[in-house]
């Protein structure tokens, strides 16, 4: 099987698809400089991330087969309370019906 050729992004291709960035997401102590690191697939880095969720299954599944998705930051409004923020993302309703 023939090795897949890693598709190469240039600067203004990285900066129109992740926009302005001060900080490099992969390492925050250093600034961004538009690699495009951040947007190659975790398994396959010859190929830019469509978000599948093939990752997520794999690296970080809990033994009940739970996905483990790590939320460093919330942005949001000033006046947005926590509980608006839940009903934004279909959160308040605790499976109740």
């Amino acid at each position: 099987m023939a090795k897949k050729k890693k598709i190469k992004l240039t600067k203004e291709q990285v900066e129109k698809i992740i926009g302005e960035r001060l900080e490099c997401i992969l390492d925050e102590s250093q600034p961004c400089t538009y690699c495009g690191k951040c947007l190659y697939c975790d398994l396959d880095s010859s190929k830019i991330c469509d978000n599948c969720g093939k990752c997520l299954d794999t690296i970080n599944t809990d033994e009940k087969g739970f996905v483990k998705i790590p939320i460093d930051k919330i942005i949001a409004d000033d006046d947005l309370t926590l509980e608006d923020l839940y009903k934004q993302y279909g959160l308040d309703d605790d499976g109740e019906e």
